[in-house]
């Protein structure tokens, strides 16, 4: 298991990191960047949600994107 901070990422590790710091300056280009990235699991998911497909899919990824852009919790 990796410790918090462990400073051994990859670049696609680094690459990702840095869309989500652009996307939480309101960059839109990389939101995009990575609902393109998380696309097929998106679409994997949405035939286990019970309501119409586009609802399922709207509704996965506005929770998504609030998870990716809401601050961490400090302890």
């Amino acid at each position: 298991m990796q410790k918090e901070g462990n400073s051994n990422h990859t670049s696609e590790d680094r690459y990702f990191l840095t869309l989500v710091e652009k996307a939480k300056t309101g960059d839109k280009e990389s939101m995009n960047e990575i609902l393109q990235l998380f696309e097929e699991d998106i679409l994997k998911l949405i035939k286990y949600i019970p309501m119409p497909r586009e609802d399922a899919n709207q509704a996965l990824i506005t929770e998504f994107l609030s998870l990716i852009l809401e601050e961490p919790k400090k302890n």
